[in-house]
């Protein structure tokens, strides 16, 4: 019997609004101490550094000058100590059909350039969600004729009820702290931080440089972004720095761990039943309407199963491309918060608790599907608890499942963190003396200081650019380097900084 997947992305036309969560205490920053501090009231020729030694004047022009362009930047990546994975026995799986369902990908930015970084090192590009001359990447099925699309993909699907307010709200008790704060709004999917200034989702979602992740309520507007070639994982660098970011499961024992998964699937649709033993029973769920909401439950990891071979897609990436993955099946005596993903769960984390602390294990990836009740017509869409007596496949190429007397569960899949660790540890530990300044500011001398998200930063020539300010401000430069304030002056609406 064939294994099929269906990818859990689906069509969407436009942003969501950013999550709003409570709050999450920050994290300590690796950086040196700030070696300067600049304040700002009114644009004036008058200015202020201060550092070790405390404040110093800086001589600074308000001057107009509109033949310079400051607001060029290059990133660099943040550093991060490096980790070794361990090695792992794989189990191989064969005959997986990968489809992925019709759709948009992330829409492309409207201006911008990062870096991409593929088998081929950093390269640059301007947009990454357009294949072939340009036009808009289609993400589609190319071997079924029936088309889930025109339902905007969120939350997940529950076992125990069908309720769209159920887990929608951050989990509480044992599971406080399990990664609800962590997931951030990607378009129509999720994310999650796990650096200061990278977070990382799964890479057929496409997208390019230039689009804003949003996170606790606050925006980042992307950079750069990293491509694994062994996996269905990315990275992407925001300018910025995020409150906190999760920390990642270092060990290969997933198997047997309770877990919480996070989505924005759709909610739990009409009832799927099943001809056989002993008669007609449920079967499962079709997948049904959209909400809007993000939601999280409860599962155990069954098994490992590794994913090789396949076609590729509109985005240049190899579906087969996808290595190790975590199989999560969806079973009838899991409990109350038993969960299974649809449409639109991609790039959402799962997490396994270690040693008190919830770490991210894994990247929404893949479902079982298609399915059917007959070996004729396109067949659907569906969280199954009992496959038995079901057809799974395609049309034209249906399989049936024999009928048993227990459950034959449904699963879904997701990118195995602790065997790609190392090139995560790569991306995130690349350079860290390049990495370009934050610039800072706060309301008074002593803080609190807050990252201007907003800011540019050319590293090349020593330039910060942002918006002048409407009132009061302090600015200091978070650096890994020592780094001085040597000027500052008003341009075209707009504050400079210049640094060494």
């Amino acid at each position: 019997m064939r294994t099929v997947f269906s990818r859990c992305i689906e069509d969407f036309e436009r942003l969501l609004p950013p999550s709003h969560g409570p709050g999450r205490a920050a994290l300590p920053r690796s950086r040196s101490s700030v070696d300067a501090a600049a304040r700002h009231h009114r644009p004036t020729s008058d200015g202020f550094m201060g550092g070790a030694h405390g404040l110093r004047a800086v001589e600074a022009s308000h001057e107009p000058d509109s033949t310079t362009d400051y607001t060029d930047h290059t990133d660099k990546i943040a550093s991060r100590s490096a980790k070794s994975a361990k090695s792992v026995v794989k189990k191989s799986v064969q005959g997986f059909n990968v489809r992925s369902l019709s759709g948009n990908s992330l829409p492309k930015a409207a201006k911008g350039e990062g870096r991409r970084e593929g088998e081929g090192g950093l390269q640059k590009r301007k947009n990454l969600a357009t294949g072939n001359g340009g036009q808009p990447l289609i993400l589609r099925l190319a071997l079924i004729t029936w088309v889930f699309c025109g339902l905007s993909a969120r939350g997940v699907i529950f076992y125990s009820t069908a309720d769209p307010l159920y887990n929608s709200t951050a989990p509480t008790g044992d599971l406080a702290d399990s990664g609800w704060d962590l997931q951030g709004s990607w378009s129509a999917f999720l994310g999650t931080p796990i650096s200061p200034q990278h977070f990382i989702t799964a890479k057929h979602l496409g997208g390019s440089p230039g689009l804003k992740f949003a996170i606790e309520g606050v925006e980042y507007t992307t950079t750069a972004v990293f491509d694994d070639p062994g996996s269905d994982l990315r990275i992407w660098k925001v300018r910025g720095r995020f409150a906190s970011f999760a920390q990642l499961y270092p060990r290969t024992d997933e198997v047997g761990k309770d877990m919480v998964v996070f989505g924005r699937g759709t909610q739990r649709g009409a009832e799927v039943t099943v001809t056989g033993l002993p008669g007609s029973t449920l079967g499962g769920w079709l997948w049904g309407a959209a909400d809007g909401r993000k939601r999280w439950g409860q599962n155990r990891v069954a098994g490992v199963v590794t994913r090789s071979g396949g076609p590729a897609t509109g985005a240049g990436t190899a579906i087969g491309e996808s290595g190790e993955l975590l199989r999560i099946s969806f079973d009838a005596d899991g409990g109350p918060n038993e969960a299974h993903l649809s449409a639109g769960d991609s790039g959402g984390g799962l997490f396994i608790q270690d040693g008190g602390i919830w770490k991210l294990a894994g990247i929404n990836f893949l479902v079982d599907g298609l399915y059917n009740t007959s070996d004729t017509g396109p067949g659907f869409q569906a969280a199954i608890f009992d496959e038995g007596g079901l057809y799974k496949g395609q049309d034209g190429n249906w399989t049936r499942i024999p009928d048993s007397t227990v459950n034959l569960p449904g699963a879904f899949y997701a990118t195995r963190i602790s065997i790609r660790l190392n090139w995560i540890d790569t991306i995130l530990s690349q350079t860290a003396s390049d990495d370009g300044p934050i610039l800072e500011s706060a309301p008074a001398v002593m803080g609190p200081f807050e990252d201007e998200i907003n800011a540019d930063v050319d590293t090349a020539t020593g330039v910060v650019t942002l918006p002048a300010p409407a009132s009061v401000r302090f600015y200091r430069l978070n650096s890994a380097t020592e780094l001085r304030i040597i000027g500052l002056s008003l341009r075209n609406g707009n504050l400079v900084f210049q640094y060494q």
